[in-house]
């Protein structure tokens, strides 16, 4: 199900079918039934009202006579054997039938078979209608950690805020990161549009948060303590801000989708991942974005 912005999408998608298709929907959450993905479950920071399939659910369906398999091929693509493992380890013997990723697909919300969905569904297309819906199945919870409570009234008696998210870790080895000159346009944009505006920078790296210069003042929420209680924090933390500068991340993706602005200005990366845009809403700003170049 991949980190919690993958898994907001996920939840997000199957929302969108309980909602279209007016049936059960069950989350498969086998993968995190090994040890070692416990920890990265995080969709029960919600008040999720969708219910979890047990193992013997999700091998049942997977073998019955009329299921229709429909998966991302990216979630296939990347670790394929592993995959295929787990499939197997759910007693899963029948054909996959894949499909980009970031694609929208009509049929998906129309579907009459008894079908198991495999992958991220990112794309907004899913939920044109029923934002309202989608946004409030996934109301952020509340921030408890006493560095971000204090971060939140800052945000929050700020006018004009505008969040900066940079993603860096597992990007820069994956070859994704964004070159700085993209935040540089973002935030040059941001200033010809919004008089005197306040920008809140969220890196995890310190040192390259501390080192970074975008050509306009920004004050640094890079958190000094972040655990599996709070590290949902920051999320919510953007949400709250009234615009926001995103990276090709999910992370922030959702962070912008929730803010409650009606008027706000999201600025988001071209190309995202994978060449496709299809991920980035029709009202957000699209600047061009090349990759870091790591010497």
């Amino acid at each position: 199900m991949g980190g919690l912005g993958n898994q907001m999408f996920q939840y997000a998608f199957a929302k969108s079918l309980e909602h279209h298709l007016q049936i059960p929907i069950l989350l498969d959450k086998s993968w995190y039934d090994n040890p070692k993905n416990a920890k990265m479950l995080s969709l029960d920071i919600f008040h999720m009202d969708l219910v979890y399939a047990t193992k013997t659910q999700v091998i049942e369906a997977l073998n019955h006579p009329n299921i229709e398999q429909l998966t991302e091929s990216r979630a296939f693509e990347r670790k394929p054997k592993i995959l295929r493992s787990i499939l197997k380890w759910l007693g899963y013997k029948k054909p996959t039938f894949s499909t980009p990723p970031f694609e929208y697909r009509a049929e998906y919300l129309k579907s009459n078979n008894i079908t198991y969905f495999h992958g991220y569904f990112q794309n907004p297309r899913y939920y044109q209608g029923i934002d309202d819906y989608i946004k409030e199945s996934l109301s952020p919870p509340p921030i408890k950690s006493l560095e971000n409570l204090s971060k939140l009234d800052q945000i929050l008696n700020t006018k004009n805020s505008i969040f900066i998210h940079i993603r860096r870790g597992d990007y820069l080895s994956l070859s994704w990161q964004i070159d700085i000159e993209y935040y540089k346009k973002a935030v040059a944009t941001i200033v010809n549009k919004i008089e005197n505006p306040h920008f809140f920078l969220f890196c995890a790296d310190r040192e390259f948060a501390h080192n970074l210069d975008l050509g306009y003042p920004f004050i640094d929420m890079t958190s000094e303590n972040i655990s599996l209680d709070n590290h949902f924090e920051d999320l919510i933390l953007m949400a709250h801000c009234q615009h926001g500068i995103v990276a090709n991340s999910s992370y922030s993706w959702w962070a912008a989708y929730l803010i409650e602005n009606p008027h706000k200005i999201i600025i988001a990366p071209t190309p995202w991942l994978h060449s496709n845009d299809e991920i980035i809403c029709d009202d957000w700003i699209k600047i061009q974005a090349e990759k870091e170049v790591r010497l």
